[in-house]
């Protein structure tokens, strides 16, 4: 099954970013010269006896690299039933790929639906 695009920015000049801040692990933000700001947060209407979320926490084992390399293009895209990659494209078709996985803990009543929210500035 091939993973779905649901967003893509490409930025009119080689972008290097500036910094990487995990909050909570309920949204990250992305520091972009020139572009400012990029905010990709989940969103689910919570009930009491669930718990739906993206854990952006993985996303901490990739700033050092984040930081290091000049990239052309982000594309984030869904991977059915598991969460998300963001893909921050380097070069000639090469991508620095993260898999922000999505839970959903529940007894089967509530929706498992969980909205992606992309803020830029």
């Amino acid at each position: 099954m091939e993973n779905i695009l649901i967003y893509e920015k490409k930025f009119t000049e080689k972008i290097k970013i500036q910094g990487v801040d995990i909050i909570n692990e309920e949204f990250v933000h992305f520091y972009l010269p020139n572009d400012g700001f990029l905010k990709i947060s989940g969103h689910h209407s919570q009930d009491c006896c669930e718990s739906v979320f993206a854990d952006f926490s993985v996303i901490a084992y990739y700033k050092e690299a984040l930081q290091e390399h000049e990239f052309s293009k982000l594309e984030i895209k869904r991977v059915k039933d598991m969460g998300f990659l963001i893909c921050f494209e380097k070069q000639n078709n090469e991508f620095i790929k993260i898999f922000v996985p999505c839970y959903n803990c529940q007894n089967g009543y509530y929706s498992d639906d969980l909205s992606l929210i992309i803020e830029t500035d």
